[in-house]
């Protein structure tokens, strides 16, 4: 498998930032399936191609992913949609 391992500060507090962690994994079950759980603060994602973290802290998000032998292909393309969404939303 591959890895995508993106962070990005903010200033939002941990508790908004878990919430928006969460808005994300909704946005993504609904685009591309998959399904999404919380446990503490991370908002763990899971579609047929990929598995994901994403974790809420103080100060910054971490993300997580890892990437099947087919998804890997894409990790260029999928690196850039976790930044353009973090651009969009994390401030």
């Amino acid at each position: 498998m591959s890895d995508i391992q993106l962070s990005k500060e903010h200033k939002l507090g941990k508790e908004r930032c878990l919430e928006l962690a969460k808005e994300l994994a909704e946005k993504l079950e609904s685009r591309l399936g998959g399904s999404s759980k919380v446990d503490g603060d991370k908002v763990y994602y899971s579609h047929m191609g990929a598995k994901g973290t994403l974790e809420a802290g103080e100060c910054n998000i971490d993300v997580h992913v890892k990437l099947n032998m087919m998804a890997r292909a894409f990790k260029p393309q999928i690196e850039q949609e976790i930044q353009r969404l973090f651009d969009k939303y994390i401030d």
